[in-house]
């Protein structure tokens, strides 16, 4: 993995990267670097054990607009049409870093699929150009990375191998 992949829209997909590797991560984007370039998102997997603390965090953390409603198709709609979001033009897209993330959802698991259906519905919708009418959106990255203890990543796998159309790397021993 390299910092550049974090920068072509067309290279944009889900990391999911071992805690045993987290500092080799951490080297490799130099975060206070990259978010010189990138919007970039902090979300806890601790903080998001059930569906109504994670849109809490993603209301939060994304500062999300008040006519979010705490549920799957709202979070799909605001995260796809970020013409809310403070756009910063000299920024070329979007990083959301998952710590933990074996955390996620832990109290209601299969909400896990819905939310990774989701953000991979947000990859794959930031890859093209989007026309807003008097706004038109340039292909813009969108990458997820889910930081995760070694034993969470088989589980991750098995839930993107059954979202059609998603693409991930695994980093991990």
């Amino acid at each position: 993995m390299t910092s550049a992949e974090f920068f072509s829209p067309r290279n944009s997909k889900f990391h999911i990267v071992s805690e045993e590797f987290i500092n080799e991560f951490d080297s490799v984007l130099c975060i206070e670097e990259m978010e010189k370039e990138l919007n970039i998102i902090k979300i806890d997997g601790n903080q998001c054990v059930n569906k109504r603390n994670l849109f809490k965090e993603c209301r939060t953390q994304l500062d999300l607009p008040l006519y979010f409603s705490d549920g799957w198709d709202s979070l799909n709609d605001c995260i796809n049409d970020l013409s809310w979001f403070p756009w910063v033009p000299e920024k070329k897209g979007f990083l959301l870093i998952i710590r933990n993330a074996e955390s996620l959802l832990r109290d209601q698991e299969d909400d896990l699929s819905i939310f990774l259906e989701v953000l991979n519905h947000t990859i794959q919708e930031w890859k093209k150009e989007r026309d807003y009418g008097d706004v038109l959106i340039p292909p813009t990255s969108f990458n997820v990375v889910l930081i995760c203890k070694e034993n969470f990543i088989k589980k991750l796998n098995e839930e993107l191998l059954k979202i059609e159309g998603s693409e991930f790397h695994i980093n991990a021993g």
